[in-house]
């Protein structure tokens, strides 16, 4: 498996190997190319999850290059694992530096759907925010908000907008403040807004990991219904079945016994002998 052979860091010769096991498969037969590009593990990762998840600029480029002569870039780089997370979600969430590399690398791919959302119902731009990856998140909102990737945009717009006039309202009632208290308007410590930003953007940090937990709680309550739902039914089908098939085995047992029965009568008289010797025994009481 190719996803098998990445070493466990984001260095080394790891694309040395990725490109010999490419070069290897594309030489004995072309068409295997797209399967091994898209083999995942049990848990739905492929190759390209694992090297978004270590921020291996080099090893996304090299895959998605030849998931481009193959005509499978596409899929690739769309494809979710178990959790409905796709390879911009794994860059998305480690959101270093280097992942951010990793991440403008995903967006330049043709047919990449950066909206996509995982189970928790998350885009990659959303998770990014929620843990905390601040380079990933930029990334994410400065294509967006260019029109270089449609991203939510209007949803980053106006994020950002608010986060504007919140900032504004705040440093208008610090102003105001000072001059009610006699001072100047511009002493207040240069330390002070950051601060302030930073307090504020904590507390909207851990709101949305908030809901970011009641999301996965959520999908994890519903996904456990179904499951119960799909027992139900099983197990329904199978009381139905081997009722069915009880019912069978006493008509069989049935037809059986009334077999034996007619063994052991011998054969029975005709309807017309039967009659004749009703008749011979009224002839004889007669006598």
């Amino acid at each position: 498996m190719l996803c098998c052979s990445l070493p466990a860091g984001a260095g080394g010769r790891s694309v040395e190997v990725v490109e010999a096991l490419l070069l290897g498969a594309a030489l004995r037969d072309a068409s295997v190319l797209p399967r091994l590009l898209l083999e995942t593990t049990r848990s739905g990762c492929t190759a390209l999850h694992f090297a978004c998840w270590t921020g291996n600029e080099a090893v996304v480029g090299c895959l998605l290059e030849a998931a481009t002569s193959v005509s499978c870039e596409g899929a690739l780089v769309n494809l979710a694992d178990g959790n409905g997370q796709s390879a911009l979600h794994y860059a998305a969430r480690q959101g270093s530096e280097q992942h951010a590399a990793v991440i403008k690398v995903l967006l330049a791919t043709p047919g990449i759907n950066a909206n996509a959302r995982n189970k928790g119902n998350l885009s990659a731009l959303e998770l990014a925010e929620a843990y905390g990856k601040d380079s990933a998140a930029k990334v994410l909102g400065d294509l967006a908000m260019t029109g270089t990737v449609v991203l939510d945009a209007v949803r980053w717009r106006s994020r950002a907008q608010k986060k504007g006039t919140k900032a504004a309202a705040a440093a208008t009632a610090r102003g105001g403040e000072s001059r009610a208290d006699g001072g100047d308007s511009g002493a207040t410590s240069p330390t002070s807004e950051p601060f302030e930003s930073a307090s504020a953007g904590e507390a909207s940090r851990s709101e949305l990991q908030r809901q970011v937990h009641e999301r996965e709680i959520e999908a994890l309550k519903a996904s456990h219904a179904d499951s119960l739902r799909e027992n139900d039914a099983a197990i329904s089908e199978l009381r139905a079945e081997a009722q069915a098939r009880r019912q069978q085995a006493l008509e069989a047992e049935a037809e059986r016994q009334v077999a034996e029965m007619e063994r052991n009568m011998g054969p029975q008289p005709s309807e017309e002998e039967v009659a004749w010797l009703l008749g011979l025994t009224e002839r004889l009481k007669e006598r």
